[in-house]
């Protein structure tokens, strides 16, 4: 029985899908308009492994990612190096698929461009202007926020502290949270035009747009960097409850905290990123993996280099344990520790205490306190299989 912490509800949950044993996977990507770092890289790989153990347990993971590509960012990178957007947005998709590859990440069943869903978009903000979930003001177009039961709940405010949250600023404003959804007003150097007024999508109505073409009127778990909470998910939930009319869309919402490197957040406005892909040339896609899912996704994580580079060692005893085993016979073996790898990733995909399990049992294998045999390698190779190791 898995269960799973759902930040709606402030507690973990036994996971209990619509559509069982499918489980539709939303992920909350990057915007593309320059390579992805390792703050990136933790949620890709949490995520991965999430999929990876539910397909121990018998579900079948359906995964989007979704990629942000109706931003200003995008459009000043192309204007800056003289290219079409277009151009700049494929070349950054690429650029991902290749750092995923990097890091041994399988798990995504499709990648999502905004662009490719623009139909939707249009559609979804005149769905909400007709239905007087959304108004004009100042040449954008609003989320009106007290039209929608339950704003503020999933990121645990009152409608007080809503109010300290200054959101898309601007005159004529019904209330002071609500939220853009179609910026009409400034110039980009693209835009749609359309019955309420020329313009972009704004970023919450891409995600939603998205999700309800491929996901239709819900899905099971919603996946993103805890930081994104407020204003970004709550404005999608809001979202997709106006235009579904279901007051529980998504069923559980999985935040992963913060990557933080010298207790900044790592990010590329602050300057202080570490790509993935050169990260990986000089640890190794396994110990990088190692690292991470050594903390649990739910608590903040400081990148500390000499802590990483003990997961070289801890790697070491893993493939020694696997040339021990390659070559053994049947047997038995103690359960304990198999069973408590297990249970730890039934508890909230506890990966800490799952990952230190698999080390203790290699460790037992090299200093020959337990019988190896068959059975454990192949109980072995299950759980490099869930944490995406590329171990043989």
């Amino acid at each position: 029985m898995v269960t799973i912490f759902n930040t709606s509800s402030n507690k973990k949950e036994i996971l209990e899908v619509s559509e069982h044993p499918d489980v539709k996977i939303f992920i909350c990507g990057p915007t593309v308009y320059d390579y992805s770092h390792l703050g990136h890289a933790r949620i890709f790989i949490v995520c991965d492994v999430i999929a990876m153990y539910l397909k121990v347990r018998g579900y079948r993971p359906f995964v989007l990612l979704n990629l942000t590509d109706i931003d200003p960012k995008v459009f000043d990178r192309a204007r800056n190096e003289d290219l079409d957007y277009k151009t700049i947005i494929m070349k950054y998709k690429q650029e991902l698929m290749k750092d995923l590859a990097l890091i041994n990440v399988k798990n995504i069943s499709v990648f999502a461009l905004g662009t490719d869903y623009i139909k939707y978009m249009i559609e979804n903000v005149s769905k909400l202007i007709d239905h007087g979930y959304a108004y004009s003001a100042n040449g954008n177009i609003y989320f009106d926020t007290m039209k929608v039961q339950g704003y503020g709940e999933l990121s645990h405010q009152t409608k007080e502290e809503l109010m300290m949250h200054r959101i898309d600023l601007a005159p004529n404003k019904r209330n002071q949270y609500d939220f853009l959804v179609w910026d009409g007003k400034d110039k980009f150097d693209i835009a749609w035009k359309n019955d309420f007024g020329t313009g972009i999508p704004w970023w919450h109505i891409q995600d939603t747009s998205v999700a309800m073409c491929i996901f239709k009127t819900e899905y099971d778990i919603h996946c993103g960097a805890r930081e994104l909470l407020y204003p970004h998910h709550e404005a999608h939930l809001a979202q997709m409850k106006a235009l579904t009319k279901n007051d529980k869309p998504i069923r559980y919402w999985v935040h992963a905290g913060i990557l933080t490197i010298n207790g900044q957040k790592m990010s590329k406005s602050l300057g202080n990123i570490i790509r993935i892909r050169d990260a990986v040339q000089k640890y190794g896609p396994d110990v990088l993996r190692l690292y991470i899912l050594s903390k649990h996704y739910r608590n903040d994580m400081g990148y500390d280099e000499n802590e990483l580079l003990e997961y070289k060692s801890k790697l070491e005893h893993i493939v020694d344990a696997l040339k021990i085993l390659s070559e053994v016979e049947d047997g038995t073996y103690d359960s304990m520790l198999i069973d408590r790898f297990y249970k730890a990733m039934d508890d909230d995909f506890d990966t800490p205490t799952a990952l230190n399990t698999l080390i203790e049992l290699c460790k037992n294998v090299v200093e020959e306190k337990i019988v190896p045999n068959k059975i454990l390698r192949n109980e072995i190779i299950k759980m490099l299989d869930v944490f995406g190791l590329k171990i043989s």
